[in-house]
């Protein structure tokens, strides 16, 4: 009996965790890259971000990350 209790509650949470789930709406996503913005290869770094910042525009503006409810994207830089 405790063996036949036990088989199903395993079954039951596994079952909890292989079944769709409804996608959960997140407010931002921060999209974190880290990019050299100072010294001598700026120039570089300064372009990378602006097509970064092209790619979540575009995305946010097409309705965001649909499989999240339309959560947008926000860019989080930092400095190498």
């Amino acid at each position: 009996m405790k063996r036949t209790v036990f088989a199903a509650a395993v079954l039951g949470v596994a079952s909890a965790f292989t079944l769709p789930q409804k996608a959960v709406a997140a407010d931002d996503i921060p999209v974190g890259i880290l990019l050299p913005l100072s010294g001598s290869v700026a120039p570089i770094g300064i372009n990378n971000r602006r097509w970064h910042e092209l790619a979540i525009e575009e995305i946010n503006a097409a309705g965001g990350i649909k499989s999240l409810g339309g959560a947008k994207l926000v860019m989080i830089d930092g400095d190498t």
